[in-house]
């Protein structure tokens, strides 16, 4: 729809990226509860795994954890990813006075990723530029309810069978 309003007149598709499910199975309780131990992870972990650019808005997640931790305080925000943000996301953390529970695992290996949303309750993007998110994907095949942006093509995966949709810049809304 977007790239009609362009002026893109052709017919067209849309072509999926291929994701293999049986790869991120969702996990009984005790499962979870496993996987959280192994990584340390508390008993509400929130999780965003992606690149850490710009177009992401993770500090629009970074600034709703406060208010999240004010009234579930055994949360944790784990993100995964590497990107130019990395640094100022950091910073930020720390500014916030929430560098205690946030958890950056940088780069994780294919073997482990499964492992990482497996252990996570909640997945959370608030990405203005998504296509298709796989990570969006990899979440909701792994069972984990997911939080987005009302932008691009969040709207067409996130359902109210499967999650919320919010306010795209709104920490407080997405909180």
């Amino acid at each position: 729809d977007e790239m009609q309003q362009f002026g893109l007149r052709i017919r067209n598709e849309k072509i999926p990226n291929s994701l293999d499910t049986s790869i991120f199975p969702p996990v009984g309780l005790a499962e979870k509860k496993l996987l959280k131990e192994k990584f340390n992870f508390r008993n509400q972990t929130i999780l965003y795994s992606g690149r850490l650019a710009p177009e992401k808005h993770i500090d629009v997640i970074l600034q709703a954890l406060p208010y999240v931790l004010s009234r579930f305080p055994n949360s944790d925000l784990v993100i995964t990813g590497r990107g130019i943000e990395e640094n100022r996301l950091k910073q930020l953390s720390v500014q916030l006075g929430i560098e205690k529970n946030v958890h950056f695992l940088g780069f994780i290996e294919d073997a482990v990723l499964p492992q990482i949303f497996q252990a996570s309750n909640l997945f959370v993007i608030m990405s203005t530029a998504e296509s298709q998110s796989i990570s969006l994907m990899q979440a909701m095949c792994s069972g984990l309810p997911s939080i987005g942006a009302n932008s691009r093509a969040l709207p067409e995966y996130i359902t109210k069978e499967c999650g919320s949709l919010t306010e795209p810049g709104n920490s407080a809304k997405l909180a």
